[in-house]
């Protein structure tokens, strides 16, 4: 997890590296890259992807420290599994995924079963992880 981290609410990590975050042509390069053994591409894609993260779980009502751990899940499962995500696909909805089962896991482990699902916090975020413009995708 970057430095800049360090229990920062969501909108403060916006302000202050919005500018840092990258469009899907270039998260979808720098993934494929790193699936080629590049660790400087690798870097620069865990890093960005690190603050949307955050971003996106701090939209739910859960501790920073929450927030962190996964975070840190969410990067670890992008690392075992980056050699199933196809180059020619959106790489927000591949890493949503996984980031959206990461979550779920967390919400039925530590509310009675499963009953914070059927409040909906996963629902609202179903539609996409990170917004994408058409034309960012060609």
């Amino acid at each position: 997890m970057p430095a800049v981290y360090r229990g920062e609410s969501a909108s403060n990590l916006r302000q202050s590296y919005g500018h840092l975050m990258l469009p899907e042509l270039q998260r979808r390069w720098l993934m494929s890259a790193s699936q080629r053994g590049d660790a400087h591409s690798y870097q620069a894609l865990l890093t960005d992807v690190c603050l949307e993260l955050i971003e996106f779980y701090s939209r739910f009502p859960l501790e920073s420290a929450i927030v962190e751990q996964l975070t840190h899940d969410t990067l670890l499962a992008i690392h075992a599994y980056r050699a199933t995500y196809d180059p020619t696909q959106c790489f927000a909805a591949w890493a949503g995924a996984i980031a959206r089962h990461k979550l779920g896991v967390y919400l039925r482990r530590t509310h009675n079963g499963g009953n914070a699902l059927n409040e909906g916090y996963l629902d609202q975020e179903r539609v996409n992880w990170r917004r994408v413009r058409w034309s960012d995708m060609h």
